[in-house]
């Protein structure tokens, strides 16, 4: 019932925005599918928006409402989604017809949610603050003293990664536990486990990925990618033993987690700049290839061994994917 009072709801707004009727046939409630929400920063003539995709019809709705309010990130906590803007946190109602401004919050340049507290991190002050995502509550603050390229996080822990180097910090005391140099120049870092994390890196010769062992931040491993190849996305699905990475926006792989011999090439296809990735409920990859920002970009679905499932146009310039289940 409450399934049919969220569908008719939404229906209903979107039909009054759009002059358009979205009959109930056109979204049946018994049909399961996968949500995803699609972020586009836009243009000039076209202000950035979100856009509600569902997956197993392949339709897209624009929720004309977010236009112009400047999100640049969208953050999922347990059912709930909120959403990023310069100077503010903003929150989705449950139909996806409204949001709420909860609190303002300082510019910044990269950001991450770990449990209920989001991370801040700004280049100019050169330091990650902590808040708490619901009430906006200082939490505290890392100050750094190098440039810090990415960062993820363990067991009360975060792991810091400059150019060089690998960082531990204390997410109890904000205190430096443990610091290792790695090899080459870094350039990303995944999560695999709580012992076990994935840095992508730049050498004189070509890419690869080391193994990190997080015991004590050591090199246990190195991948080697083809000659070559450029990582542009690398990324480790949460709860699942898969990950994914893209080399030169044409060569898509993936395959267990654990072991990077056995990924597999499921898609070789150029496109023009990848930007975001997400895999369905029922592990369906979805990606959006914004075009360069020449023209509005391009969302493929695609099975996860390969063939092409669907493909829809999508706004200006999409920076990011969200499932939302």
């Amino acid at each position: 019932m409450k399934q049919l009072v969220f569908i008719f709801a939404l229906l209903l707004f979107l039909s009054c925005e759009k002059g358009k009727h979205y009959t109930e046939s056109e979204f049946p409630p018994k049909i399961i599918d996968s949500k995803i929400l699609c972020l586009n920063t836009g243009d000039s003539d076209h202000p950035g928006y979100v856009q509600l995709y569902f997956a197993r019809r392949n339709k897209i709705i624009d929720l004309i409402f977010t236009s112009g309010l400047g999100i640049k990130k969208l953050i999922k906590l347990n059912s709930e989604i909120f959403a990023l803007t310069k100077n503010s946190v903003l929150k989705f109602n449950p139909d996806f017809s409204s949001v709420d401004i909860l609190y303002s919050i300082q510019d910044y340049d990269k950001v991450k949610l770990h449990s209920n507290y989001l991370y801040f991190y700004s280049k100019g002050k050169n330091k990650i603050t902590v808040i708490n995502l619901i009430d906006g509550s200082f939490i505290g603050s890392i100050d750094l003293d190098f440039d810090l390229i990415d960062f993820e996080f363990g067991v009360n822990t975060i792991y810091l990664l400059s150019l060089d180097s690998l960082i531990e910090v204390s997410l109890d005391t904000y205190e430096q536990l443990n610091n290792s140099s790695l090899y080459g120049t870094c350039i990303d870092i995944e999560i695999l486990d709580d012992l076990n994390a994935y840095v992508v890196s730049k050498t004189d010769s070509n890419e690869v990925i080391l193994s990190i062992t997080l015991i004590n931040l050591n090199i246990v491993g190195l991948f080697h990618l083809q000659k070559g190849h450029s990582v542009k996305k690398i990324k480790i699905e949460e709860g699942k033993d898969f990950i994914t990475y893209i080399t030169n926006n044409a060569h898509f792989y993936h395959g267990k987690a654990s072991d990077l011999y056995s990924n597999f090439l499921f898609i070789n296809i150029p496109f023009h700049d990848v930007k975001s990735f997400v895999y369905t409920s029922f592990h369906d990859f979805v990606m959006v290839d914004d075009n360069f920002g020449n023209g509005q970009g391009k969302l493929y679905q695609y099975s996860f061994y390969g063939p092409k499932i669907s493909e829809t146009t999508v706004g200006y310039n999409p920076i990011q994917l969200l499932a939302l289940d």
